[in-house]
């Protein structure tokens, strides 16, 4: 069963498991595209999408290994991101 709670972790998990940051623009869009069509809307996948920036925001960049702090940094950039196409009018 899908809860946004597990969904958030596992990603989280493997976007610090990435080995390129390329990998972790390919996790954030495959999870997000299954996340979209299959259980939220729009304004639940701001939601996700914003609850998931906290937690990397709140990720202490001491405990994490140079690779993964990388990795957390892309993800932040890349969830801004779309964050911002959610704001932008539709044509």
């Amino acid at each position: 069963m899908f809860t946004q709670d597990y969904e958030r972790s596992s990603l989280i998990q493997q976007i610090l498991s990435a080995k390129s940051q390329e990998e972790v623009t390919r996790l954030i869009d495959t999870s997000l595209n299954w996340t979209r069509s299959d259980i939220l809307g729009e304004s639940g996948l701001k939601s996700f999408v914003d609850r998931i920036l906290n937690e990397i925001r709140q990720s202490d960049p001491w405990v994490q290994s140079a690779e993964q702090w990388s990795n957390l940094k892309m993800a932040k950039i890349y969830f801004n991101r779309i964050l911002r196409g959610f704001s932008e009018p539709a044509y």
